[in-house]
C-alpha cells in the first residue's frame, strides 16, 4: 500500500476519535443537520485529496461540492475555519494559457477563500444589514495598509505581478477580514465560529501527539503524491523527537494555530458550552502544543490564559488560584524524574536549540541596521542585504519574526499601519466588553479576543508569516470588528429601550 494511503487511514482514526463525540457539543449551538454536512465535508475533502492526489481533480471536486451546499450553509466563516486545515497549503500555478508565465498561485488557503468567502463576500454586499467597510477605525487603517503595500508593489515590479500581488492582498488579507467582521453578528455566530476552529484543531492535536510519539508525519507523504515542491513539510528533530507538524507545513505553524484555537476553548469554557464535551478538546489541544516543540506558541498561550483571567470577571480570584496552581505545581516538576527535561525545553531558560533563540537576537540587531537606513518605505528584498546575509544559516535569511519582516519590507510605515489595526481593535475589545448592555456571555467573548490578538502577536514576533500564520490573524482581526459591531449595536438597543 502506497504511503500517503497508510497515512490516510491514520488520519481517519484520529479524526473519528475527535469528530464523532464531538457532535453533542456543536449540536448544542447548532443544528445537528448542519454538523453532518461540516463533518461530511471534512471526511469526503480527505478521502479527495489522499485518493486522488492530484491539485486540480481536488480543487474541482471539493469546489463543486461546496458551491453546491454552500447557500445552506448560514455561518460560511465557520465553515472556512472548520475546513481550513484539511490540506496542506502547497502552492499551485494557474496556468496563463499562453499570455502570461502563470495567473496566480493557489493553495488551500486561497482555494477556500474562494469558494467559501468569496460567495460570502457578495452575498453581505446584497444583505440588508451591510455593515458598509469603513465606519471602523481598524477597516481604515487595513485599507491604509492594504494602499501602502500596493504602492510599494506597483513601484518595485512588474504591471503583470502588480495586479498579481493585489489579488492576493484582497484574497489573502481583505477577504478573511471582512467575511468575519460583517458576517458574525451575534454570539451565536462567535461560538459557531469558535467551536468549528477549536475542533479543526483539535483533530490536529490528535495528529499530532501520533506524530511524536511514532515520528511519523502524516501528510509528507501527501505531499509527495501530489508531486509538488514546497520549501516546508520536512523533518525536523528536537532533542532526537521529530517536531509535529500536521497538514501546517513547520512545527511552529502548528503550535500557533493550536495556541489561537486555544484562546477560543477559554472562551467556550466560560460561555456555557457543555464543559464536559469540550475537556477532550482541551486536552487535545495542550497536547498538540507540547507535540509542536515550538516554545514562542508555548509563550503565546501562556499569555492568552493569563490576559484571559486578568481582563475577565473575578480577576483577582482567579489570577490568585492560578498563582497559587504555579506555586505547588513548580516544585513537584522540578523534583519529578522529567522535571529537568521539562526545564531544558522551556524559553528562556532551557537549554535545548539554545541556538535559535541567539539566531533571533542577531537577527533584530542586524534588521536594525537595514531599517536604520530605509525607514519610510523598507528595502526590497531586503533580506538579500549584506547585514542580514551575514548572519545567515544554511544559505538561507530565515526572517523568524513577523513585524521586522513587515518593516523590512514596507518600511516603519507598513509596520506602524500593521500594529495600529491590531492596537486599535484589541483596544475597542478592552473598553466595548464594559458595556452594561452586552451579557455575561459576551463579556467572556470580549476577554477571549482580547487575550487571543494579543497572544498572537507574542507569536509572530517569533515566526515569518507563512503557511496558514496570517490568514488566522488576518480573521481574528475581523473578528475583533465584528466584535465591536455588536457591542455597539447592544449599546444602541439599550438607549432605545430607556427613551420613553
Amino acid at each position: 500500500m502506497p504511503a500517503h494511503l497508510k497515512a490516510l487511514l491514520v488520519v481517519l482514526v484520529l479524526a473519528t476519535i475527535v469528530l464523532i463525540p464531538a457532535r453533542r457539543t456543536i449540536a448544542a449551538i447548532g443544528s445537528p443537520r448542519q454538523y453532518r454536512s461540516r463533518i461530511g465535508l471534512w471526511y469526503g475533502s480527505t478521502l479527495i485529496a489522499f485518493v486522488l492526489h492530484t491539485a486540480w481533480l481536488y480543487f474541482g471536486a471539493v469546489g463543486a461540492w461546496l458551491l453546491t451546499i454552500g447557500s445552506r450553509e448560514r455561518n460560511k466563516f465557520a465553515l472556512f475555519l472548520f475546513l481550513l486545515f484539511v490540506l496542506p497549503p502547497f502552492p499551485t500555478e494557474v496556468p496563463g494559457f499562453g499570455l502570461v508565465n502563470y495567473l496566480f498561485h493557489i493553495d488551500q488557503i486561497r482555494f477556500l477563500a474562494l469558494v467559501i468567502l468569496l460567495p460570502a463576500f457578495f452575498g453581505l454586499q446584497r444583505g440588508a444589514q451591510r455593515f458598509r467597510f469603513g465606519t471602523m477605525l481598524p477597516d481604515k487603517l487595513l485599507l491604509a495598509y492594504l494602499l501602502w503595500t500596493l504602492a510599494l508593489l506597483m513601484v518595485r515590479t512588474t504591471f503583470t505581478d502588480s495586479l498579481r500581488q493585489a489579488f492576493y492582498l484582497f484574497i489573502d488579507i481583505f477577504l478573511p477580514y471582512y467575511v468575519a467582521s460583517r458576517s458574525l453578528r451575534d454570539e451565536k455566530d462567535f461560538r459557531d465560529a469558535a467551536l468549528s476552529l477549536v475542533i479543526a484543531a483539535a483533530v490536529l492535536g490528535a495528529i499530532a501527539v501520533f506524530e511524536l510519539l511514532r515520528s511519523w508525519l502524516l501528510y509528507v507523504p501527501l505531499i509527495g503524491a501530489f508531486e509538488t515542491r514546497w520549501h516546508l513539510a520536512g523533518y525536523l528533530l528536537r532533542e532526537g523527537n521529530v517536531r509535529a507538524i500536521g497538514s501546517t507545513g513547520q512545527a511552529i505553524v502548528l503550535g500557533y494555530v493550536l495556541a489561537v484555537a486555544w484562546g477560543m476553548f477559554l472562551y467556550l469554557r466560560e460561555s456555557g458550552t457543555s464543559r464536559k464535551g469540550l475537556l477532550p478538546l482541551g486536552l487535545l489541544l495542550a497536547g498538540g502544543l507540547v507535540a509542536s516543540l515550538s516554545r514562542g506558541p508555548w509563550v503565546g498561550a501562556a499569555a492568552m490564559l493569563v490576559l484571559f483571567l486578568a481582563v475577565g470577571p473575578s480577576a483577582a480570584k482567579r489570577l490568585g488560584r492560578l498563582a497559587a496552581i504555579g506555586i505547588v505545581a513548580l516544585p513537584l516538576l522540578l523534583i519529578s524524574p522529567v522535571g529537568n527535561k521539562v526545564v531544558s525545553y522551556l524559553p528562556f531558560v532551557g537549554t535545548v536549540d539554545a541556538s535559535t533563540v541567539t539566531y533571533r537576537e542577531r537577527l533584530v540587531e542586524a534588521s536594525l541596521k537595514v531599517i536604520r537606513e530605509n525607514p519610510i518605505a523598507g528595502k526590497p528584498n531586503a533580506v538579500q542585504s549584506d547585514e542580514l546575509t551575514a548572519i545567515n544559516e544554511g544559505g538561507v535569511v530565515d526572517l523568524v519574526n513577523t513585524w521586522l519582516g513587515i518593516a523590512l519590507n514596507q518600511g516603519v510605515v507598513g509596520l506602524l499601519l500593521f500594529l495600529a489595526l491590531f492596537g486599535t481593535a484589541m483596544l475597542g475589545i478592552y473598553r466595548a466588553r464594559r458595556i452594561p448592555a452586552l451579557s455575561p456571555e459576551e463579556r467572556v467573548l470580549g476577554a477571549a479576543l482580547f487575550a487571543t490578538l494579543a497572544g498572537i502577536q507574542v507569536i509572530i514576533v517569533t515566526v515569518s508569516s507563512i503557511s496558514f500564520i496570517p490568514v488566522l490573524y488576518w480573521s481574528f482581526a475581523g473578528m475583533g470588528v465584528a466584535y465591536l459591531r455588536m457591542a455597539k449595536l447592544r449599546r444602541a438597543e439599550a438607549a432605545e429601550r430607556r427613551q420613553p
